[in-house]
C-alpha cells in the first residue's frame, strides 16, 4: 500500500493531476483485502498468551475512563506490537510505565451486529491486552508539547466544569476538547438518533471554523501570509495534540494547512487534493485505519462534498445558499449512508433537514464556547455570560432531538447491507452523476433506484440463531419475513439487550417481533427481554410465557411489563401451537397436569417443524421432565438441531431423552468457564454417545442455522470454526 501511494503520488505529481477523483475509491477497494488479512492473528501474539504474567515497560498514548477503570493505549513496546492495558490506576500521554499482567487476546464479535472490539483495536495498531496485577509509574512524560498539551487539557476542563452548567459541560468538553468520556450517554444517543452526533466530537467544521478564525484574525492583525499560517498552523497541531489527535482531526489540520498553503502561494485549494495527501499521509502511518469506521466516514463525507455535491451544484447551477446546502448535506448523506447502514443498521431519515438547522447554529456554539473558556480562564463570572449562547443553542439542539424521537418512523432500522450492494449502489450513484452532468439532468431522479437496491433485505426462508449470550439463552428465529425471539437473558453479560441483542436484531433490519417467547423467568432467560420491552425500540406484537399455577416475582414483574409494553401477552402449554411463516410450533411443556416444584421444570418446551426438518428447544428441564416427554419425542424424532437444556447441565439431557429425541447436532449455550461448569463432561460424553454433532457458543459464538427446501446449513460466528452441515 505504501509503494502504491509513493507511485500514485509521483504520477500525480509528474502529470498535474489536481483532481483525483480515482485514487481514494482505489484505496478503499484495497481496504477490503486488508480488512480480511487483519482477521490473521500473527504467531508472536498467539505466543504471547501463553506467557502469564507478561511484564512490559511502554509509553501512554491515550487514557480512557471506564465504568470499571481505565483503559491505557500503549506503544513502543520491546514486546513489538502496541497493546490495551486494562489498570484501575490513571495516568497521562506521554508517561513512560511498567506493567505486570494477564495477556489476552482481543476477541472478536461473537454475534452478528456486535461491536467488534478486536477489528477496532487492530485498526488503531492495538493486538492484544493486558490486564495489569501490578503498574507503575516509570518516569513522566520528557516531551514538553506533550506536557504542556496535558496541563492545557486539565486547565480546560477546569474551566469548562466552572462556567458551564453541569448538563452542558460535558457536551461542550466533547465539542471542544473530544473528551467523550465526560458526554451523558442518554445525550449522546440522542443526538445520534437524530443524526446530529458528529457535532459531538472534533470534525473537519471544529477546525475550519477555529483553524480559519484565528487565521484571518492574524491576518487582519497585520501579520504576513508567511506568519498566520506558521502560526495557525502550530496553533492546529497543538490543538489536535490536546484533543487526541483523532483520525477526523489529523485529517481535518492536513487539508487545513494545505488550504493556507494554497492561500499563502497564491493557488487554488482543491478539495479532493486535499483529501488525497492526507488520506496517504494518514495510510503511510498505518495502512490499518482503512477498516476503521471513523477513517471511512470522514472521507466519505469529503467525498460526498467533492465530487457530488459539486457535480450536482453545476448540473442545476442554483444561486440560493440554502439550496446550497440542502445540497451538500443531501451529497454528504449519499456517499456514507451505506458505510452507516453497514456499521450502525439505522438511519434518520430526516437528518439532512435537521442538519441545515444544526450545522450552522454549531459555528455559534463553537465561538461562543471559545470566547467563553478564554474569558473563564481569569473571570469566571464573565466566561459563564460568554457561554451562555453556546448552552442555550446545546438546549435548543436536545429539544429538536426529542421532538425528533417523537417522529413515527423517523427512524429507520434498515439493516446490515451486503457489500456487493454498497459496491453496485456506488457504481449507480457514479453512473447516474455522471449522465445527468454530461446527458440530460433527468437522469439524476434515478439516484432512487440505488437507494431501494441498498435498503432491500436478502435472507433465507428459514433462519435459525443461538446467540452468545454468555451463561444464558437467546435464541432467534426468521421464516417468510416473520420473527421471533425464545428467550434473552445472561448472568454473566452485562449490558445484554444494548450491546448484544438490540445491535443483532438491528443488523438483521428488525423493528418488530411478531413474537418473543420466555421459557422461564430465571434472570439468564430475561434480563435482555426485560431491556427490549422497557427500551420499546424493537416492538413485541405478543410475548408467549408458560401458562403456571404458581408465578414468582419475576414472572409477576414481566407479565405486568408486557401488558404495558407488549402488543398482548398469550400464556402457553402442552397442546397449544402456532405458525411462523411457513413453520409450525408445538408447545410439549408445561402442562397443566403436574405440579412443578422447581421453576425449571415449568420451562416452555417447543418442538419447531420447518418443511422436512425439525428443532427442539426446552429451556432449562430437568431429567425428570424429560422422562414425562420421552414417549412424545420418540415419535417427532429424529430432529435436526436440539437446543441442550439448561446449558449442558447433567441433571439434564438424559441417554434416554437423547435416544428417543436423536438430534443430529446439539447446540449448548453456556458461558466461557462459567461458576457451574457448563456443560458437565457427563453430559458431553452423552451427546458423542448418541452420535451427535457438538456445537458450543463459548467456543464457536453464534450458531446459525439456514434452511430451504432443499438443504439446511450450520454456520458458526468465529470463522476457524465454520463448517457447514
Amino acid at each position: 500500500m505504501t509503494t502504491l501511494s509513493i507511485v500514485f503520488s509521483y504520477y500525480i505529481y509528474r502529470h498535474k493531476i489536481h483532481r483525483l477523483y480515482f485514487l481514494i475509491p482505489c484505496i478503499y477497494l484495497a481496504g477490503i483485502l486488508l480488512s480480511y488479512f487483519s482477521n490473521i492473528e500473527s504467531k508472536f501474539i498467539q505466543q504471547l498468551e501463553n506467557e502469564s504474567p507478561i511484564g512490559i515497560e511502554a509509553t501512554v498514548r491515550k487514557c480512557k475512563k471506564t465504568t470499571t477503570g481505565f483503559l491505557l493505549e500503549v506503544y513502543d513496546s520491546p514486546k513489538s506490537d502496541n497493546c490495551i492495558i486494562v489498570t484501575q490506576k490513571d495516568f497521562e500521554p506521554g508517561d513512560r510505565i511498567r506493567v505486570t499482567g494477564t495477556v489476552e487476546l482481543l476477541q472478536p464479535a461473537e454475534n452478528e451486529g456486535e461491536f467488534d472490539s478486536r477489528k477496532y483495536y487492530i485498526s488503531f495498531g492495538y493486538h492484544y491486552k493486558i490486564k495489569a496485577d501490578d503498574i507503575c509509574l516509570v518516569k513522566k512524560s520528557g516531551n514538553p508539547v506533550i506536557r504542556m498539551s496535558n496541563l492545557l487539557r486539565k486547565k480546560l476542563l477546569s474551566v469548562i466544569n466552572d462556567i458551564c452548567p453541569d448538563k452542558f459541560a460535558g457536551m461542550i468538553s466533547a465539542i471542544l476538547l473530544g473528551q467523550k468520556d465526560e458526554i451523558d450517554r442518554d445525550v449522546r444517543d440522542l443526538f445520534s438518533a437524530a443524526g446530529i452526533g458528529h457535532i459531538l466530537a472534533i470534525s473537519g467544521l471544529h477546525i475550519s471554523i477555529i483553524g480559519m478564525g484565528l487565521y484571518k484574525i492574524l491576518r487582519r492583525a497585520g501579520i504576513c501570509f508567511t506568519g498566520a499560517m506558521i502560526v495557525g498552523s502550530a496553533f492546529i497541531i497543538l490543538y489536535g495534540v490536546v484533543t487526541g489527535n483523532s483520525i477526523s482531526t489529523v485529517r481535518a489540520a492536513i487539508m487545513f494547512i494545505t488550504a493556507t498553503y494554497a492561500n499563502v502561494r497564491g493557488r487554488v485549494y482543491d478539495i479532493l487534493s486535499a483529501a488525497s495527501l492526507s488520506e496517504i499521509l494518514l495510510l503511510l502511518y498505518n495502512p490499518k485505519y482503512l477498516i476503521n469506521s471513523g477513517f471511512i466516514l470522514s472521507f466519505g463525507a469529503i467525498i460526498g462534498i467533492a465530487l457530488i455535491g459539486e457535480n450536482i451544484k453545476s448540473i442545476y447551477k442554483c444561486k440560493s445558499k440554502i439550496l446550497d446546502s440542502l445540497i451538500f448535506c443531501f451529497s454528504i448523506q449519499l456517499v456514507t449512508v451505506p458505510f452507516s447502514m453497514y456499521f450502525y443498521y439505522e438511519i434518520p431519515v430526516l437528518s439532512v433537514f435537521i442538519n441545515l438547522i444544526v450545522i450552522p447554529l454549531t459555528t455559534y456554539v463553537l465561538c461562543s464556547s471559545v470566547v467563553g473558556i478564554m474569558t473563564g480562564c481569569f473571570m469566571t463570572l464573565l466566561g459563564k455570560l460568554f457561554m451562555l449562547p453556546a448552552t442555550f443553542i446545546l438546549q435548543f439542539f436536545e429539544w429538536i432531538c426529542e421532538m425528533y424521537a417523537k417522529i413515527p418512523f423517523g427512524i429507520w432500522i434498515c439493516g446490515k447491507p451486503q457489500i456487493w450492494q454498497i459496491v453496485v449502489y456506488f457504481i449507480l450513484i457514479l453512473l447516474i452523476i455522471y449522465f445527468a452532468a454530461n446527458k440530460n439532468a433527468k437522469c439524476l431522479c434515478l439516484i432512487v433506484v440505488p437507494i431501494v437496491l441498498l435498503g432491500i433485505r436478502f435472507s433465507s426462508p428459514f433462519e435459525m440463531d443461538f446467540l452468545s449470550v454468555g451463561q444464558g439463552d437467546g435464541i432467534y428465529i426468521q421464516c417468510n419475513n416473520k420473527k421471533m425471539l425464545i428467550d434473552g437473558g445472561s448472568s454473566n453479560k452485562t449490558g445484554l439487550y444494548k450491546y448484544t441483542l438490540e445491535p443483532f436484531l438491528m443488523s438483521k433490519g428488525v423493528s418488530r417481533l411478531e413474537y418473543a417467547v420466555i421459557t422461564h423467568c430465571d434472570g439468564d432467560h430475561i434480563s435482555g427481554i426485560s431491556d427490549l420491552l422497557e427500551e420499546g425500540k424493537i416492538k413485541v406484537d405478543t410475548l408467549v410465557m408458560p401458562s403456571i399455577s404458581t408465578p414468582d416475582e419475576n414472572y409477576r414483574q414481566l407479565y405486568k411489563l408486557a401488558k404495558e409494553k407488549a402488543g398482548k401477552v398469550v400464556l402457553i402449554q402442552k397442546g397449544d401451537s402456532f405458525s411462523l411463516g411457513k413453520s409450525k410450533i408445538f408447545c410439549l411443556n408445561p402442562s397443566t397436569s403436574y405440579d412443578y416444584a422447581d421453576i425449571n421444570d415449568s420451562s416452555t418446551a417447543l418442538y419447531i417443524k420447518y418443511g422436512a426438518y425439525s428443532f427442539f428447544t426446552a429451556g432449562d428441564i430437568s431429567e425428570t421432565v424429560e422422562e414425562r416427554l420421552i414417549e412424545i419425542v420418540d415419535k417427532i424424532g429424529p430432529v435436526d438441531v436440539f437446543k441442550a437444556s439448561h446449558h449442558g447441565s447433567k441433571y439434564s439431557n438424559s441417554a434416554d431423552f437423547l435416544a428417543a429425541l436423536s438430534p443430529k447436532t446439539a447446540v449448548i449455550s453456556c458461558g466461557k468457564k462459567n461458576r457451574y461448569g457448563h456443560p458437565h463432561e457427563e453430559v458431553v460424553d452423552r451427546f458423542k454417545a448418541a452420535g451427535c454433532k457438538i456445537l458450543r457458543t463459548d467456543e464457536v459464538g453464534q450458531v446459525c442455522v439456514i434452511g430451504n427446501s432443499h438443504e439446511l446449513k450450520i454456520l458458526t460466528k468465529k470463522q476457524d470454526a465454520r463448517k457447514d452441515n
